[in-house]
């Protein structure tokens, strides 16, 4: 504040120390500015009448007469807060909302501490700014590696909205260093890390419904994931994409991200190189190729055994043996394999842990789906109502209702006025949340 003041009254700020005390006296209400008064009215963009009367508690008439009312120790300590309100829009006029726009000096308050820290962190970013002028080192590289992974820890755990919010504000971040000169090392290891944050961030805007702008992002994803030199991670891109192409019924695009994401891993012991079959696998099933399904099946049962040892990431940038399963059971259902697709589901519900919550939810329906197959529509309709009604509000999510609904569409309309399936469709109308998907 007190360079501020110099600044307004185009003074030095030499004496900038024993101004700040002057300042301080002020914020603590212990008195008011006189020589000053003129460039706190510049440094708040106000005139010295409003801001002094409105601070002073008393109106310009009190003021010129001389009278000084009395206050209650309440009076004070709203007007202090009010300063401090004042004080940190002025130290943090370049902090953010979440939107991007600026926050107002009125937003700022001691009373939301959500937009205080918003402002603290853009004082934060500023002073990093200014210690790391030049260059950016390795721990910088090492903290957003650091970060990138926590993300993947938690994808599956954190409500969608929550994580976007989150994650975008780190994405932001990482971007204005990136923006800066950068020794090559350093900006390689910044755009890994950005790569694999806009693939998670894709990937959650599919989970809200958000498909137009979620492709922009998958597009940012593997630029960034080029930027860094880094096929494996260029084709993990490109498979996330691939996979949430199937969610939005593109499965032909699908199957060319796979592709082109096979083409990219040919001879290394990657993630993409034992996701990608698996994908291919699901797309082949809702084309209705059941032949190339079979044969996607066996290549990404191959592929698995072949590199599980050098996956070390059990997380969001991984592939596990519980995705591997629950993938043949989603492509044995949907072409209609439902012996291999029962036992496919046993697996994988056993390999999944039990604060997972998605997948397994997932196969449930493929369970259903089978039983509507198999020519027992009450028992599908049963168990899908048990699955919907056994799920806590924050994780019925839209993936798991529209899944839900492909199972009362395959229960033959004979039987549609069942009373199973009329419980069925009450849950299907229960309030829906978000939530992540594989």
């Amino acid at each position: 504040m007190a360079r501020q003041l110099c600044m307004a009254a185009g003074m030095s700020c030499s004496s900038a120390r024993s101004l700040t005390r002057q300042v301080r006296g002020w914020e603590a209400a212990e008195h008011t500015p006189t020589a000053w008064r003129s460039a706190y009215a510049k440094a708040f963009d106000m005139s010295e009448q409003e801001l002094f009367a409105e601070l002073s508690g008393h109106s310009s008439h009190e003021s010129e007469k001389g009278v000084e009312p009395s206050r209650t120790r309440h009076e004070w300590v709203v007007a202090n807060e009010d300063r401090q309100a004042m004080h940190l829009a002025a130290i943090g006029t370049s902090a953010k909302t979440i939107t991007g726009d600026p926050l107002e000096v009125s937003q700022a308050s001691p009373h939301d501490p959500t937009l205080l820290v918003q402002a603290i962190s853009s004082l934060r970013q500023e002073i990093d700014v200014t210690v790391n002028n030049t260059t950016v080192t390795d721990a910088t590289d090492d903290h957003w590696r650091t970060v990138a992974d926590g993300y993947g820890r938690t994808y599956r755990t954190t409500p969608p909205l929550v994580f976007l919010l989150s994650i975008s504000e780190d994405l932001a971040e990482l971007h204005r260093l990136i923006a800066r000169p950068l020794l090559t090392k350093q900006r390689r290891g910044l755009y890994h890390s950005a790569a694999r944050m806009a693939g998670l961030l894709a990937t959650t805007l599919i989970n809200l419904g958000k498909y137009r702008e979620a492709q922009g992002w998958f597009h940012t994803a593997i630029r960034a994931a080029q930027e860094s030199e880094d096929c494996a991670l260029q084709a993990w891109v490109l498979v996330r994409h691939a996979v949430s192409a199937l969610y939005w019924g593109d499965p032909r695009g699908s199957i060319d991200l796979t592709e082109r994401a096979i083409q990219l891993a040919a001879g290394m012991p990657c993630v993409a190189a034992a996701w990608a079959p698996a994908v291919q696998a699901r797309a082949m099933a809702q084309l209705g190729n059941a032949e190339a399904a079979y044969e996607a099946i066996v290549a990404a049962e191959t592929a698995f055994d072949r590199v599980q040892a050098q996956i070390h990431e059990q997380h969001a940038y991984g592939y596990t043996a519980a995705q591997l399963h629950f993938y043949r059971s989603n492509t044995l259902t949907q072409i209609g394999d439902c012996t291999a697709a029962f036992d496919a589901q046993a697996i994988a519900l056993a390999l999944y842990s039990p604060n997972e919550f998605l997948d397994p939810s997932l196969i449930h329906v493929d369970h259903a789906l089978c039983l509507a197959l198999d020519g027992r529509p009450d028992e599908a309709a049963q168990y899908t109502t048990k699955m919907i009604l056994g799920l806590p509000p924050d994780r019925r999510s839209p993936i798991i209702v529209a899944r839900a609904l492909d199972v009362k569409a395959a229960i033959p309309t004979t039987c549609q006025t069942e009373p199973e399936v009329q419980a069925l469709q009450r849950a299907l109308a229960l309030p829906r949340a978000d939530a992540t998907v594989d």
